[in-house]
């Protein structure tokens, strides 16, 4: 980390600021906030800090940003810096995602965001662990009334393909 930091603002074409940040890399963080935003947008260097006084500074730009009637897209008050949510957060979060449905135009979306990009060797081998033997753990009701102890057992016994079975299905755990 260098000496001095940056608070920047990411603002639109009309001028109106998004989010309020922190960065010792203002290049980095320009190509990285015109891949997460829609639209246009310039980074504002409002101040240079100290690495002893960014958190102050960044909270004192948010809250001026907040009074101010900015649009931010901060969800906290600034000043953490990187951080990672607790091991019980992350439980939580992963317990309410479950289940929940993904809308096809945000599947579309994520599909061409990645189309094309290889993954790692590590990245392979995390979704091949992550898949193997899903199929077997699995015990569904097809149409609210025959039980199957997997996929696989419901395509053997109907002959239907997975993807019909796993539309007209519930998982069961």
């Amino acid at each position: 980390m260098s000496e001095f930091q940056y608070i920047y603002a990411v603002e639109d074409d009309a001028g109106r600021r998004h989010y309020v940040g922190k960065t010792g890399d203002v290049k980095a963080r320009l190509r990285h906030w015109r891949r997460e935003f829609a639209f246009p947008i310039i980074v504002v260097l409002l101040e240079r800090v100290t690495k002893d006084n960014w958190q102050e500074r960044e909270r004192y730009w948010i809250a001026y940003g907040r009074d101010a009637g900015w649009p931010l897209r901060n969800v906290d008050g600034g000043g953490r810096g990187n951080w990672e949510h607790t091991a019980e957060a992350r439980v939580k979060i992963s317990r309410k995602a479950v289940g929940r449905a993904v809308s096809q135009v945000t599947r579309n979306a994520v599909s061409a965001r990645y189309l094309g990009v290889a993954k790692s060797r590590y990245q392979v081998q995390l979704c091949a662990a992550a898949q193997r033997g899903r199929a077997n753990k699995r015990h569904i009701r097809l149409f609210g009334v025959v039980e199957f102890e997997s996929y696989a057992d419901a395509i053997r016994r109907t002959s239907w393909s997975r993807g019909y079975i796993k539309k007209h299905s519930i998982e069961l755990n």
